[in-house]
């Protein structure tokens, strides 16, 4: 559904059989229907496929997508991987199921910024469910996806990420408690300690004032 550089209805209903575009504007904004079960169910049908509990892994990422208004939810300005730069754009946290050379996406959380967050009369006009109007970091969201895929009884060894997620030891720290095995990308100059450093307040007192 995402063929062509423009993405827009009549992109779209030119790629999925038997529709038009009025017909699929209707069923994105107006249909009763739970985005949250559909994912679920899209990731319950890849896990069919791919999951593995010793072969398949989940692979961690976000991706930005370039945005010229201000009414899309999440739109800001903030760090577009996709473009290099800050720019005007949403940016989601998403979760693939992979195996060999096989991958499919499970999952999706998309980014609210503070500035959006915290703007209650902006979430209640965009339709934002009040449930998540809470700033969420990225790390957050990634962990959510994790905990979910197996709630969801994804199958799957470890979990991989890149650098944005291994800055710090925040999410690695969380995964180890969540008793996963990962793979996460540090950067260059990450202290790492072989041994206990065995970190201790000292209690001398300084005589200056």
């Amino acid at each position: 559904m995402q063929a062509g550089a423009r993405k827009n209805m009549e992109r779209m209903a030119e790629v999925v059989p038997e529709s038009n575009s009025r017909n699929l504007q209707q069923f994105l904004t107006h249909s009763k229907w739970e985005a949250r079960e559909v994912i679920d169910h899209v990731a319950r049908d890849a896990n069919g496929i791919l999951g593995d509990d010793r072969k398949a892994c989940l692979l961690l990422d976000e991706s930005g997508f370039a945005k010229q208004g201000k009414m899309s939810v999440g739109a800001a300005r903030q760090w577009l991987g996709r473009l290099g730069k800050v720019d005007n754009g949403q940016v989601a946290v998403f979760g693939v199921l992979a195996k060999d050379r096989f991958a499919v996406p499970v999952d999706v959380r998309l980014y609210l910024p503070k500035q959006w967050t915290d703007d209650w009369a902006r979430c209640e006009r965009a339709g934002i469910p009040e449930a998540e109007r809470v700033f969420r970091t990225k790390n957050e969201l990634a962990r959510e996806i994790v905990a979910h895929a197996r709630e969801n009884g994804l199958r799957f060894g470890w979990v991989g990420a890149d650098a944005g997620y291994g800055k710090g030891p925040g999410f690695c720290i969380a995964l180890d408690d969540m008793g996963e095995t990962f793979m996460v990308d540090v950067h260059s100059d990450f202290g790492v300690y072989l041994e206990d450093p065995q970190p201790y307040i000292s209690t001398t007192k300084s005589k200056r004032r």
